[in-house]
C-alpha cells in the first residue's frame, strides 16, 4: 500500500491486563490459528500465487509473559512453509500496540515480508480491497467488540480473477456473543432512546451486514443468549452464500462458563472441515484442560485425554449406518466430509475415531466396501455400504425411540475428559 498520513490511534489503558500473559481462551484461539495455519499453507502454496496474510487486530505480537501472539504465531509458520512467498499484513488501532508490533517485526519489515499500520480494521481493509488482485488471502478477524463493516469484507468475498475463476480466499472469526445484547441495549425503551443507543444499534448493522439481528430480539419466545446464537448464525449464512464450508468452535473460560468467542472459519475449498475439525477440537478440549484442570493441587499425574473413544465409536457407527442407509453407497473420504460438514457433528469426533468406527462396522459384517483400487485393503476411495440382510439392516426397523436428552451448557462431546497416569512420588515441599 502506499504512504499514508498517520492516523491518530485510541491507546488502551497502560494498566490494562490483557497482554500481561495468555489467557486459557487466547490460548485456544492461537492454537487453532497456528494448527491450521500450517497444512493450510502446505496446501495454497501449490497455487504458486502470492499469499497475503492479514491480521487487522495484531496487538503488540507479544504477551508480557514472553507467549507469541498471532504476528509471532503466523510469521513462524509462514517462514517455514512458504519464503520468500507471502507477505503479513497486521494493523492495530492502538498506538502502544502499533509501536511495540513494529519494533518486534523490524527484520522482516526490512526484508519486505511484513507491513504494519496504525489504522482501524475498517480503514487497513478498505485499503486493501483494491490491492489484491490474484493473491491467495487468509484473513484473520479477533476483534475486541464487533467485526469490521460487513461491506468492507464484502470485497474480499467476491474476488475474480483476470481469466474469470474466483480467486482463493479464506477466512477466521472470532465473534463474542456478548457484543451483540450490548448494542441493542435491551434494557433502554424506544421513548427513552439516546444517542449513544442508536450509534450503537447503527455499528451493529454496519458489522452485520443488514439489520436482521431486530426480528431475533422481537421475538418473545427465545432467552437472550439464543437470540444472539440467531444473530450469529445469519451472520454466517452471510459469508456462506461466498464461501460454502465453514464451521464453528465455541470458545470458554472455563468448563461451564458462558462462551466468549464463537471462532469460525469459511472457506471455499471442502478440504478446509477436515482439517479445521481435528484443530479445532484438539484446541478446544486442551484449553479447556488448562483452564481447570492443570493447576489444581493434588492432580499430579493426570493428563488431557481425548474422550472416551469407546463410546464415542458407537456414536459413529449410528452416523456412519444412517448415512449410508439414506444415501446408499458412499467413499469413506465422503462420507467423512458429510459428517464434519453438518454442524451438528463439526468438532464431535476426531478422523482416528472415523476411522476406528468404520473399521468396526467392517469387521462386525454389518458393512461392506467395494475395492475401487484393488488393494484389497478399506482406504478413503473404497466405497462403502450396508450389507443387505446383516445386522444393520435388521437393525433398521422400527424399535421405541429413546428420549433426548435435555440440551447442556456444554455439549457432551466438547468436554473436557482425563486420563490418570502412574502415580508419582510428590516431591517433599520446600522448608
Amino acid at each position: 500500500m502506499s504512504e499514508r498520513p498517520r492516523r491518530r490511534s485510541r491507546k488502551r489503558s497502560q494498566a490494562d491486563p490483557f497482554f500481561d500473559a495468555k489467557r486459557p481462551w487466547s490460548w485456544t484461539k492461537d492454537a487453532i490459528l497456528g494448527s491450521y495455519l500450517r497444512p493450510y499453507l502446505e496446501k495454497v502454496k501449490l497455487l504458486g500465487a502470492k499469499i497475503l496474510i492479514i491480521d487487522p487486530y495484531a496487538g503488540p505480537g507479544r504477551f508480557k509473559s514472553g507467549e507469541p501472539g498471532s504476528p509471532l504465531i503466523i510469521t513462524g509458520i509462514a517462514e517455514k512453509v512458504v519464503p520468500g512467498q507471502y507477505k503479513a499484513i497486521f494493523g492495530n488501532l492502538d498506538a502502544t500496540h502499533h509501536e511495540a508490533l513494529t519494533a518486534l517485526m523490524q527484520p522482516r519489515i526490512d526484508r519486505g515480508v511484513v507491513e504494519t499500520y496504525d489504522l482501524s480494521a475498517d480503514d487497513l481493509l478498505k485499503n486493501l480491497a483494491s490491492t489484491l488482485g490474484r493473491q491467495t488471502v487468509f484473513l484473520y478477524l479477533d476483534p475486541y467488540g464487533l467485526p469490521p463493516a460487513f461491506h468492507t469484507i464484502l470485497p474480499f468475498l467476491v474476488r475474480e480473477q483476470a481469466y474469470g475463476r474466483p480467486a482463493s480466499t479464506e477466512i477466521l472469526v472470532n465473534i463474542p456473543p456478548s457484543i451483540i445484547p450490548r448494542c441493542v441495549a435491551l434494557d433502554a425503551a424506544d421513548e427513552a432512546m439516546t444517542s449513544q443507543i442508536l450509534a450503537l444499534r447503527r455499528h451493529l448493522t454496519k458489522s452485520m451486514g443488514s439489520d436482521f439481528w431486530s426480528e431475533a430480539y422481537d421475538r418473545n419466545d427465545l432467552e437472550p443468549d439464543e437470540k444472539a446464537v440467531l444473530v450469529i448464525e445469519a451472520y454466517r449464512n452471510s459469508f456462506k452464500k461466498r464461501l460454502p464450508f465453514s464451521g464453528s468452535c465455541p470458545i470458554r473460560e472455563h468448563e461451564g462458563s458462558a462462551v466468549k468467542y464463537y471462532m469460525t472459519f469459511f472457506s471455499g475449498h471442502p478440504h478446509a472441515p477436515r482439517i479445521y475439525n481435528d484443530a479445532m477440537r484438539a484446541a478446544y478440549r486442551r484449553g479447556l484442560y488448562e483452564a481447570t484442570i492443570k493447576d489444581l493441587p493434588l492432580l499430579g499425574g493426570i493428563g488431557a485425554a481425548d474422550g472416551d473413544d469407546v463410546k464415542e465409536i458407537e456414536e459413529v457407527k449410528s452416523i456412519v449406518i444412517d448415512k449410508l442407509q439414506a444415501g446408499g453407497s458412499e467413499s469413506r473420504e465422503r462420507l467423512w466430509d458429510a459428517i464434519i460438514q453438518d454442524q451438528d457433528h463439526f468438532m464431535r469426533f476426531s478422523h482416528s475415531i472415523f476411522i476406528r468406527a468404520v473399521k468396526a462396522l467392517f469387521e462386525e459384517g454389518r458393512i461392506g466396501f467395494e475395492d475401487m483400487r484393488r488393494t484389497g485393503r478399506l482406504n478413503d476411495v473404497a466405497k462403502l455400504y450396508v450389507k443387505k440382510g446383516g445386522p444393520s439392516e435388521r437393525a433398521a426397523e422400527p424399535r421405541t425411540e429413546e428420549a433426548k436428552p435435555e440440551a447442556k451448557v456444554i455439549p457432551p462431546h466438547l468436554t473436557v475428559k482425563i486420563r490418570v497416569l502412574p502415580p508419582v512420588t510428590a516431591a517433599p515441599p520446600d522448608a
